[in-house]
Protein backbone atom coordinates (compact mmCIF):
# COMPACT_ATOMS: atom_id res chain seq x y z
CA UNK A 1 0.00 0.00 0.00
CA UNK A 2 2.61 2.61 0.97
CA UNK A 3 4.21 1.34 -2.49
CA UNK A 4 1.01 2.69 -4.62
CA UNK A 5 0.89 5.99 -2.27
CA UNK A 6 4.75 6.76 -3.09
CA UNK A 7 4.15 6.20 -6.98
CA UNK A 8 0.54 8.46 -6.71
CA UNK A 9 2.79 11.23 -4.58
CA UNK A 10 5.48 11.02 -7.18
CA UNK A 11 2.37 11.23 -10.20
CA UNK A 12 0.72 14.35 -8.71
CA UNK A 13 4.31 15.56 -8.35
CA UNK A 14 5.34 15.28 -11.81
CA UNK A 15 2.32 15.97 -13.22
CA UNK A 16 1.65 19.24 -11.35
CA UNK A 17 5.18 20.41 -13.05
CA UNK A 18 4.67 19.98 -16.61
CA UNK A 19 0.82 20.67 -16.70
CA UNK A 20 2.27 24.44 -15.49
CA UNK A 21 4.69 24.02 -18.64
CA UNK A 22 2.08 23.35 -21.29
CA UNK A 23 -0.13 25.98 -20.01
CA UNK A 24 2.36 28.86 -20.13
CA UNK A 25 3.27 27.47 -23.46
CA UNK A 26 -0.01 26.64 -24.55
CA UNK A 27 -1.26 30.24 -24.25
CA UNK A 28 2.08 31.25 -26.12
CA UNK A 29 1.27 28.68 -28.83
CA UNK A 30 -2.36 27.99 -28.71
CA UNK A 31 -4.15 31.11 -28.69
CA UNK A 32 -1.49 33.63 -29.54
CA UNK A 33 0.57 31.25 -32.15
CA UNK A 34 3.85 32.51 -31.41
CA UNK A 35 6.24 29.02 -31.75
CA UNK A 36 7.81 29.89 -28.19
CA UNK A 37 11.25 27.03 -28.30
CA UNK A 38 12.79 28.51 -25.10
CA UNK A 39 10.98 27.18 -22.16
CA UNK A 40 13.91 26.19 -20.69
CA UNK A 41 15.07 29.16 -20.35
CA UNK A 42 11.95 30.12 -18.73
CA UNK A 43 12.13 26.97 -16.35
CA UNK A 44 15.97 27.39 -15.35
CA UNK A 45 15.65 31.04 -14.74
CA UNK A 46 12.53 30.49 -12.22
CA UNK A 47 14.85 27.99 -10.61
CA UNK A 48 17.78 29.89 -10.53
CA UNK A 49 16.51 33.26 -9.45
CA UNK A 50 14.63 31.78 -6.27
CA UNK A 51 18.21 30.69 -5.01
CA UNK A 52 19.63 33.59 -2.91
CA UNK A 53 15.69 33.39 -0.88
CA UNK A 54 15.35 30.09 -0.54
CA UNK A 55 19.13 29.56 0.99
CA UNK A 56 18.90 32.78 3.66
CA UNK A 57 15.02 32.26 4.70
CA UNK A 58 14.07 28.76 3.92
CA UNK A 59 16.13 27.79 7.25
CA UNK A 60 13.68 30.54 9.45
CA UNK A 61 10.42 29.35 7.89
CA UNK A 62 10.83 25.64 7.41
CA UNK A 63 9.77 24.27 10.48
CA UNK A 64 6.12 26.12 10.43
CA UNK A 65 3.73 24.75 8.21
CA UNK A 66 1.71 28.31 7.81
CA UNK A 67 5.19 30.13 7.34
CA UNK A 68 6.90 27.98 4.95
CA UNK A 69 3.62 28.29 2.60
CA UNK A 70 3.67 32.15 2.97
CA UNK A 71 7.34 32.40 2.11
CA UNK A 72 6.19 29.69 -0.83
CA UNK A 73 3.79 32.01 -2.69
CA UNK A 74 5.95 34.59 -2.20
CA UNK A 75 8.55 32.97 -4.17
CA UNK A 76 5.86 31.81 -6.53
CA UNK A 77 5.03 35.36 -6.76
CA UNK A 78 9.10 36.40 -7.12
CA UNK A 79 9.27 33.98 -9.94
CA UNK A 80 6.72 34.86 -11.58
CA UNK A 81 7.56 38.33 -12.30
CA UNK A 82 11.35 37.52 -13.19
CA UNK A 83 9.94 34.87 -15.64
CA UNK A 84 7.50 37.61 -16.95
CA UNK A 85 10.02 40.21 -17.31
CA UNK A 86 12.33 38.17 -18.44
CA UNK A 87 10.26 36.51 -21.39
CA UNK A 88 8.75 40.21 -22.41
CA UNK A 89 12.17 41.30 -22.46
CA UNK A 90 13.84 38.72 -24.48
CA UNK A 91 10.84 38.53 -27.25
CA UNK A 92 11.06 42.93 -27.62
CA UNK A 93 13.65 42.56 -30.48
CA UNK A 94 12.19 39.57 -32.52
CA UNK A 95 9.02 39.92 -32.35
CA UNK A 96 8.26 40.90 -35.80
CA UNK A 97 10.11 38.21 -36.87
CA UNK A 98 8.07 35.60 -39.10
CA UNK A 99 6.96 32.27 -36.97
CA UNK A 100 9.94 29.95 -38.15
CA UNK A 101 12.74 33.06 -37.63
CA UNK A 102 10.68 33.59 -33.97
CA UNK A 103 10.96 30.38 -32.94
CA UNK A 104 14.78 29.75 -34.31
CA UNK A 105 15.51 33.19 -32.20
CA UNK A 106 13.73 32.05 -28.83
CA UNK A 107 15.49 28.47 -29.16
CA UNK A 108 18.51 30.14 -29.58
CA UNK A 109 18.62 32.32 -27.04
CA UNK A 110 17.81 29.69 -24.49
CA UNK A 111 20.91 27.58 -25.70
CA UNK A 112 23.24 30.69 -25.30
CA UNK A 113 21.92 31.41 -21.43
CA UNK A 114 22.40 27.52 -21.30
CA UNK A 115 25.91 27.56 -22.37
CA UNK A 116 26.88 31.16 -20.63
CA UNK A 117 25.82 29.23 -16.99
CA UNK A 118 27.59 25.76 -17.79
CA UNK A 119 30.72 28.07 -18.56
CA UNK A 120 31.47 29.44 -15.19
CA UNK A 121 28.69 31.96 -14.01
CA UNK A 122 26.81 29.40 -11.88
CA UNK A 123 29.64 26.53 -10.09
CA UNK A 124 29.72 25.72 -6.93
CA UNK A 125 33.12 27.64 -5.51
CA UNK A 126 32.55 24.59 -2.85
CA UNK A 127 32.21 21.55 -4.47
CA UNK A 128 33.21 22.72 -8.55
CA UNK A 129 29.70 21.41 -9.25
CA UNK A 130 26.58 22.89 -11.52
CA UNK A 131 24.48 22.22 -9.11
CA UNK A 132 23.78 23.42 -4.96
CA UNK A 133 21.83 22.20 -2.45
CA UNK A 134 18.93 24.31 -0.54
CA UNK A 135 17.21 23.40 2.43
CA UNK A 136 14.29 21.66 2.46
CA UNK A 137 10.78 24.14 2.32
CA UNK A 138 8.93 21.32 3.88
CA UNK A 139 11.06 20.19 6.95
CA UNK A 140 8.32 19.83 9.27
CA UNK A 141 6.08 17.60 7.42
CA UNK A 142 9.11 15.31 8.28
CA UNK A 143 8.58 11.98 6.31
CA UNK A 144 5.66 12.81 4.91
CA UNK A 145 6.74 15.90 2.56
CA UNK A 146 6.56 14.24 -0.98
CA UNK A 147 2.59 13.92 0.35
CA UNK A 148 2.42 17.76 1.14
CA UNK A 149 4.90 18.55 -2.19
CA UNK A 150 2.06 16.27 -4.69
CA UNK A 151 -1.04 18.43 -2.41
CA UNK A 152 0.95 21.52 -3.14
CA UNK A 153 1.50 21.29 -6.92
CA UNK A 154 -2.11 19.78 -7.70
CA UNK A 155 -3.51 23.25 -5.85
CA UNK A 156 -1.19 25.37 -7.25
CA UNK A 157 -1.76 23.51 -10.91
CA UNK A 158 -5.84 23.75 -10.68
CA UNK A 159 -5.72 27.34 -9.19
CA UNK A 160 -3.40 28.44 -12.40
CA UNK A 161 -5.25 26.38 -14.90
CA UNK A 162 -8.73 28.21 -13.83
CA UNK A 163 -6.81 31.68 -13.75
CA UNK A 164 -5.51 31.10 -17.03
CA UNK A 165 -9.01 29.67 -18.48
CA UNK A 166 -10.63 32.42 -17.06
CA UNK A 167 -8.03 34.97 -19.00
CA UNK A 168 -8.33 32.80 -21.95
CA UNK A 169 -12.24 33.38 -22.63
CA UNK A 170 -11.98 36.89 -21.09
CA UNK A 171 -11.65 39.46 -24.32
CA UNK A 172 -7.89 39.35 -24.11
CA UNK A 173 -8.17 35.76 -25.07
CA UNK A 174 -10.20 36.37 -27.92
CA UNK A 175 -7.80 38.72 -29.14
CA UNK A 176 -5.13 36.28 -28.91
CA UNK A 177 -6.49 34.05 -30.89
CA UNK A 178 -8.06 36.63 -33.85
CA UNK A 179 -3.98 37.60 -33.61
CA UNK A 180 -3.31 33.61 -34.04
CA UNK A 181 -5.96 34.04 -37.39
CA UNK A 182 -4.64 37.10 -38.73
CA UNK A 183 -2.94 39.54 -37.31
CA UNK A 184 -3.77 42.83 -40.18
CA UNK A 185 -7.34 42.24 -38.68
CA UNK A 186 -6.93 42.68 -35.45
CA UNK A 187 -4.58 45.42 -36.36
CA UNK A 188 -7.01 46.95 -38.54
CA UNK A 189 -9.80 47.50 -35.30
CA UNK A 190 -6.69 49.45 -33.67
CA UNK A 191 -5.58 47.09 -31.65
CA UNK A 192 -1.39 46.96 -30.34
CA UNK A 193 -0.29 43.50 -32.03
CA UNK A 194 3.46 43.95 -30.40
CA UNK A 195 2.02 44.75 -27.13
CA UNK A 196 -0.51 41.52 -26.88
CA UNK A 197 2.65 39.16 -28.04
CA UNK A 198 4.90 40.60 -25.66
CA UNK A 199 2.21 40.22 -22.26
CA UNK A 200 1.02 37.06 -23.51
CA UNK A 201 5.11 35.94 -23.74
CA UNK A 202 5.51 37.59 -20.23
CA UNK A 203 2.47 35.54 -19.03
CA UNK A 204 3.50 31.80 -20.40
CA UNK A 205 6.81 32.69 -19.21
CA UNK A 206 6.22 33.51 -16.08
CA UNK A 207 4.13 30.55 -15.46
CA UNK A 208 6.68 28.02 -16.68
CA UNK A 209 9.48 29.87 -14.36
CA UNK A 210 6.97 29.28 -11.37
CA UNK A 211 7.45 25.52 -12.24
CA UNK A 212 10.94 25.69 -12.45
CA UNK A 213 10.70 27.22 -8.75
CA UNK A 214 8.46 24.50 -7.54
CA UNK A 215 10.53 21.65 -9.27
CA UNK A 216 14.16 23.37 -7.71
CA UNK A 217 12.56 23.39 -4.20
CA UNK A 218 10.93 20.31 -4.35
CA UNK A 219 14.11 18.99 -5.22
CA UNK A 220 16.02 20.63 -2.48
CA UNK A 221 18.77 21.62 -5.36
CA UNK A 222 19.36 23.96 -7.93
CA UNK A 223 20.98 22.82 -10.99
CA UNK A 224 21.91 24.35 -14.45
CA UNK A 225 20.98 20.19 -15.32
CA UNK A 226 17.53 20.57 -14.85
CA UNK A 227 17.61 23.32 -18.19
CA UNK A 228 17.61 20.36 -20.78
CA UNK A 229 15.59 21.27 -23.58
CA UNK A 230 14.51 17.85 -24.62
CA UNK A 231 12.43 18.28 -20.99
CA UNK A 232 11.34 21.64 -20.86
CA UNK A 233 10.82 22.51 -24.74
CA UNK A 234 10.42 19.36 -26.69
CA UNK A 235 8.32 17.29 -24.79
CA UNK A 236 6.16 20.37 -23.83
CA UNK A 237 5.34 20.77 -27.29
CA UNK A 238 4.87 17.06 -28.34
CA UNK A 239 2.58 17.35 -25.07
CA UNK A 240 0.35 20.20 -25.98
CA UNK A 241 -0.37 18.69 -29.54
CA UNK A 242 -1.16 15.66 -27.74
CA UNK A 243 -4.09 17.37 -25.61
CA UNK A 244 -5.24 19.47 -28.04
CA UNK A 245 -3.25 22.86 -28.99
CA UNK A 246 -5.55 25.85 -28.08
CA UNK A 247 -7.13 23.90 -25.61
CA UNK A 248 -6.26 24.33 -21.52
CA UNK A 249 -8.22 21.39 -20.21
CA UNK A 250 -6.23 18.78 -22.89
CA UNK A 251 -3.11 20.31 -22.34
CA UNK A 252 -3.68 19.22 -18.82
CA UNK A 253 -5.03 16.39 -19.91
CA UNK A 254 -2.11 15.71 -22.32
CA UNK A 255 0.71 16.15 -19.15
CA UNK A 256 -1.26 13.49 -16.81
CA UNK A 257 -0.93 10.92 -19.89
CA UNK A 258 2.89 11.87 -20.19
CA UNK A 259 3.38 11.75 -16.07
CA UNK A 260 1.24 8.62 -15.71
CA UNK A 261 4.23 7.18 -18.46
CA UNK A 262 6.83 8.86 -17.59
CA UNK A 263 6.36 7.64 -13.69
CA UNK A 264 5.47 3.98 -14.71
CA UNK A 265 8.21 3.60 -16.76
CA UNK A 266 10.66 5.61 -14.20
CA UNK A 267 9.29 3.64 -11.25
CA UNK A 268 9.05 -0.08 -12.35
CA UNK A 269 11.80 -0.17 -15.33
CA UNK A 270 14.73 2.17 -14.41
CA UNK A 271 16.50 -0.89 -13.04
CA UNK A 272 16.63 -3.02 -15.91
CA UNK A 273 19.41 -1.48 -19.21
CA UNK A 274 20.19 -3.05 -22.69
CA UNK A 275 23.39 -3.60 -23.77
CA UNK A 276 25.91 -0.06 -23.89
CA UNK A 277 24.46 0.97 -20.34
CA UNK A 278 21.02 2.19 -22.33
CA UNK A 279 18.16 2.55 -19.82
CA UNK A 280 14.84 0.61 -20.78
CA UNK A 281 12.96 3.38 -18.61
CA UNK A 282 14.22 6.35 -20.94
CA UNK A 283 14.22 3.96 -24.15
CA UNK A 284 10.84 2.48 -23.73
CA UNK A 285 9.08 6.07 -22.85
CA UNK A 286 10.66 8.22 -25.46
CA UNK A 287 10.20 5.97 -27.98
CA UNK A 288 6.74 5.09 -27.37
CA UNK A 289 6.46 8.59 -26.70
CA UNK A 290 7.43 9.47 -30.66
CA UNK A 291 5.70 6.71 -31.87
CA UNK A 292 2.29 7.80 -30.52
CA UNK A 293 2.70 11.29 -31.22
CA UNK A 294 3.76 10.08 -35.20
CA UNK A 295 0.37 8.44 -35.05
CA UNK A 296 -2.00 11.01 -33.32
CA UNK A 297 -0.75 13.18 -36.18
CA UNK A 298 -1.70 10.82 -38.57
CA UNK A 299 -5.03 10.04 -37.49
CA UNK A 300 -6.28 12.81 -34.79
CA UNK A 301 -3.99 16.19 -35.35
CA UNK A 302 -6.53 17.98 -33.17
CA UNK A 303 -5.43 16.51 -30.43
CA UNK A 304 -7.00 14.23 -27.33
CA UNK A 305 -9.74 17.49 -26.86
CA UNK A 306 -9.67 19.96 -29.86
CA UNK A 307 -9.86 23.38 -29.75
CA UNK A 308 -13.43 24.81 -29.32
CA UNK A 309 -14.73 28.44 -30.01
CA UNK A 310 -14.98 30.59 -27.44
CA UNK A 311 -18.43 31.62 -26.67
CA UNK A 312 -19.59 35.11 -24.87
CA UNK A 313 -22.84 35.69 -23.24
CA UNK A 314 -24.48 37.20 -26.37
CA UNK A 315 -23.76 34.42 -28.23
CA UNK A 316 -24.71 32.28 -25.98
CA UNK A 317 -27.96 33.53 -25.57
CA UNK A 318 -28.26 33.89 -29.58
CA UNK A 319 -27.91 30.30 -29.18
CA UNK A 320 -30.27 29.62 -26.73
CA UNK A 321 -32.61 31.87 -28.57
CA UNK A 322 -31.98 29.64 -31.59
CA UNK A 323 -32.84 26.64 -29.85
CA UNK A 324 -35.88 27.86 -28.19
CA UNK A 325 -37.41 29.05 -31.97
CA UNK A 326 -36.59 25.75 -33.24
CA UNK A 327 -38.52 23.89 -30.15
CA UNK A 328 -40.84 25.73 -30.92
CA UNK A 329 -41.38 25.33 -34.87
CA UNK A 330 -41.17 21.65 -34.19
CA UNK A 331 -44.21 21.82 -31.79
Amino acid sequence: MSAIISFLEYLAIVFGIYSLVVIGLNLEVGYAGIPDFGKAMSFGLGMLAIYPICYKLIPYFNTNPLLSIALLVLILILSFVIGFVTGFIVTIPAIRLKEDYLAMYLLGVAVAIIWVLHYEVYKSAATGNYFIGIPSLYKWAGANSDAAWAITMLVVTFITLALVQKLCTSPFGRILKAIRENELVVETYGRNVILFKLITMGIGSGIVAMAGALYALWRSVVSIDVYAQLYWTFIPWLIILLGGLGNMYGAVAGAFIYALFECIFRTYLSAIRLPLGIVVSHLTLWFGFGVAMLLLIIFRPEGILPEKPILTKPIKKLKELKRKESKERQK
